[in-house]
């Protein structure tokens, strides 16, 4: 949900429905998740299991291609554009290229081995960026939708700003209309972004 400040704040029902969409979300994005990295352990163990890759080999691919999935999955902006896709895709394929040569080069690896396991260290960071940025961005949602009630520094925040700005008022006092007390951390958020594009 993006708090728009121009428009009429949100009401209790419509922050719920959001709420129930992103806890559905999040379960379904957690399960492929699970189902992914089951895949990927999966393929890994046999390479390992059919001597075309070392233990010390396995843990060198697993572990690089998770930590660029991660920081990869932690820069991604809240809706992927077609410039986040490509820069995915062209990072795993040079983590693929990455782990297939230090593997092969560097470890003596087999060939086979090396170039299955880039593969698979390839589509770690594919998938695992792609979909944990997605995760991420459910659980910034469910964030961002927590009452400031909870945090007395987010509250006191809030009250200062909309002191100090007329339109901010105006909106809260369009959500205690609506029998809404208590904004979110998103709109708290969305009010922050309002005074630092009008101050400039």
């Amino acid at each position: 949900m993006t708090f728009d400040l121009s428009q009429p704040p949100p009401s209790r029902q419509e922050l719920a429905r959001e709420k129930a969409r992103l806890l559905l979300l999040k379960k379904q994005q957690i399960k492929w998740s699970v189902m992914s990295d089951a895949s990927h352990g999966l393929i890994l163990l046999g390479i390992y299991y059919f001597d075309l890759l070392s233990g010390y080999g396995l843990l060198l691919a697993v572990g690089l291609a998770t930590a660029t999935a991660i920081l990869l999955a932690s820069g991604l902006k809240k809706r992927l554009q077609t410039a986040d896709i490509i820069s995915v895709a062209g990072i795993s394929l040079v983590a693929m290229l990455a782990v297939a040569g230090i593997l092969y080069g560097w470890k003596a690896e087999t060939l086979t081995g090396s170039l299955l396991t880039g593969l698979v260290a390839g589509s770690i960071v594919c998938v695992g960026a792609l979909l944990g940025g997605k995760v991420l961005q459910v659980f910034q949602g469910l964030e961002n939708l927590k009452s400031l009630a909870e945090n007395d520094q987010a509250v006191q925040e809030m009250l200062s700003l909309c002191r100090q700005q007329p339109a901010l008022e105006a909106y809260r006092q369009r959500a205690l209309e609506i029998l809404r007390p208590n904004l979110t951390f998103g709109e708290l958020q969305a009010m922050r972004d309002w005074v630092a594009s009008h101050s400039t």
